[in-house]
């Protein structure tokens, strides 16, 4: 079941390696570092200079890009070797030193055990593996000592109303990626390739497997592995679960962050 849905994550992405973004210089890249420092709480793109950070499923390497240009050290990996040669050719185009590539499943993910990170981030990957759990517990493994880890997941309330245009659509084009699209494109754009692009729809609609988490259970995974809560995004306020419905309403909740300090 594991090696299955494994196997057809990664056959997506090697025929649509995400999010392959244009990327052709170096000017504006700070804005997915701000994405990034504001996820995790911070303020100043400061922090991550000389930061030994890892992204866990960094697909085309443009958030990984823009932490090595901040000055952090910056090691990526993805089960997809699309996207790792899309990462590498960009690394190349914007002449980045201290940045790795590595092809790598975060469910066996494998470094020295003296290998520590002062960050780790993990942002829409582990909702794409068949234990998100374990996952988290393998990258938590990574973190040194008061160092963070900052997940991002798809919300069990908030994405309600995709979750039910996915199932339509499944259930009608069966498992074949373009023939999904294809349904998707004719009812929910009119036909249209939609603004975002390919890639953008194969993710959304042709995605093989896909797992929907609350912020009570992250929290609760949190607990287990000496993570300190410390924010999420959007934010939980003091009622979990009447947080989470609210972004129903909205688009934010559909995807959230969540973010911790590993105790000593």
């Amino acid at each position: 079941m594991a090696d299955e849905i494994l196997k057809k994550v990664k056959s997506l992405y090697e025929k649509y390696p995400y999010p392959s973004r244009n990327v052709t210089r170096r000017k504006g890249m700070e804005t997915y570092a701000k994405w990034v420092l504001n996820a995790i709480g911070e303020k100043d793109l400061d922090f991550f200079k000389g930061k030994f950070i890892l992204e866990a499923g960094c697909g085309t390497g443009e958030l990984g890009a823009s932490l090595a240009l901040c000055g952090a050290k910056v090691v990526g990996i993805d089960i997809s070797n699309a996207s790792l040669k899309k990462a590498e050719e960009l690394k190349k185009r914007l002449d980045i030193k201290n940045w790795d590539l590595i092809q790598s499943d975060i469910l066996s993910i494998a470094f020295s055990q003296k290998t520590k990170f002062d960050l780790v981030i993990s942002y829409g990957v582990l909702h794409h593996t068949s234990n998100p759990k374990k996952g988290f517990e393998n990258l938590v493994r990574l973190v040194k000592d008061n160092g963070l880890i900052s997940i991002g997941l798809y919300n069990r309330i908030g994405r309600i109303r995709h979750r039910i245009k996915r199932k339509i659509v499944n259930v009608i084009a069966g498992e074949n990626f373009e023939k999904r699209m294809n349904l998707a494109r004719k009812l929910f754009f009119f036909g249209e390739m939609p603004k975002q692009g390919i890639i953008w729809l194969a993710d959304k609609y042709a995605h093989p497997h896909e797992s929907y988490h609350s912020a009570r259970e992250v929290k609760g995974w949190f607990r287990k592995n000496r993570i300190k809560f410390i924010s999420s995004k959007p934010d939980l306020g003091k009622m979990l679960e009447v947080s989470e419905l609210s972004w129903v309403l909205g688009r934010r909740g559909a995807f959230f962050v969540m973010t911790g300090i590993k105790e000593g």
